[in-house]
């Protein structure tokens, strides 16, 4: 029964994360994000974001691609340690 409750979080914390990435990717921020802290953690995530930035604006897609596969690594890498125990 343990291991039901930590696949449960997971799977929930998992649906946080996904909606959170799609308001802010899709609609930046305006559902959710813009709401909490006064738009702030949108103000942070457009920073982050313009670490990305290439000349003129244009994203580096390289380092988005290095950023997305190190970022995607981790989360598995923690979640498999979260289920397992």
């Amino acid at each position: 029964m343990k291991i039901m409750y930590r696949i449960l979080i997971v799977g929930v914390l998992l649906a946080v994360v996904l909606l959170t990435f799609i308001d802010y990717f899709a609609f930046h921020g305006s559902i959710v994000l813009g709401g909490l802290a006064d738009g702030r953690i949108v103000s942070v995530l457009d920073d982050f974001m313009g670490l990305f930035e290439g000349p003129q604006g244009n994203s580096n897609i390289l380092y988005m691609t290095i950023f997305g596969a190190c970022a995607t690594v981790g989360i598995v890498a923690i979640l498999y340690k979260f289920i397992k125990g």
